[in-house]
């Protein structure tokens, strides 16, 4: 046997285990960091944040829109405005739609909200969206005490993308005798408080600046 090849090859073969072993340990470590940057932006968008507040205003009823289904339960479409505050949008104004369905099986001391839509507008202009629902039961004010759970479907400005939701807990504080409104028509009027916790997530949120004009505070 040739002692001379065998040492050559006993050389050779360390010089191939430092040539490999650093391509492959590189390699690896660009796949981790491949790996790694998509996870932490999916937890980024995931974020989200408390939202808290209070909101008084009036609810509206025409008495003319009242009718019965056949069930004879009483079929009431309503509209509200409102004012307060809310985390995360501040001071705020609020219109929204609903129908209220007062039921006979309970002998009108309960109701059921469906079609619920509102649009809640910040102090600059930045809008949320919401759609809610729930079940009510009659007060002693002569109005009902209702539990909505709602959803965010969006918004524009800071809250373009926004989702969410959470509980709203209303309470009518009264109901006006029928009366005539500034077009003639005949309604009753409602004042309420409302309260609104939940959760939002919102592009702004995830970059830090989802506060409204009042930013830092919870708005409770």
């Amino acid at each position: 046997m040739n002692l001379s090849r065998i040492l050559a090859a006993r050389k050779l073969r360390p010089n191939l285990r430092r040539t490999f072993c650093p391509e492959s340990l590189e390699g690896r470590k660009l796949l981790s960091t491949m790996v790694a940057h998509p996870v932490a932006d999916v937890q980024t968008d995931n974020h989200s944040v408390p939202q808290k507040g209070t909101v008084t205003g009036v609810a509206t009823i025409q008495d003319g829109a009242i009718t019965l289904d056949s069930a004879y339960n009483q079929v009431i479409p309503v509209s509200s405005t409102a004012t307060g505050h809310i985390s995360h949008l501040g001071r705020v104004t609020l219109t929204e739609t609903h129908t209220t369905t007062i039921l006979s099986a309970s002998h009108y001391t309960t109701s059921s909200v469906t079609g619920g839509a509102a649009t809640i507008t910040a102090a600059n202009g930045d809008k949320l969206f919401l759609t809610f629902g729930g079940p009510g039961v009659a007060n002693a004010a002569g109005g009902f005490d209702d539990t909505f759970t709602y959803l965010i479907t969006g918004g524009t400005g800071r809250f373009q993308g926004a989702t969410g939701s959470g509980t709203i807990v209303s309470a009518d504080q009264s109901v006006s005798k029928p009366f005539l409104d500034a077009s003639g028509h005949t309604i009753q009027t409602a004042p309420f408080v409302f309260t609104l916790d939940g959760v939002i997530s919102t592009v702004g949120s995830k970059h830090g600046h989802s506060d409204g004009p009042d930013h830092g505070k919870s708005g409770d």
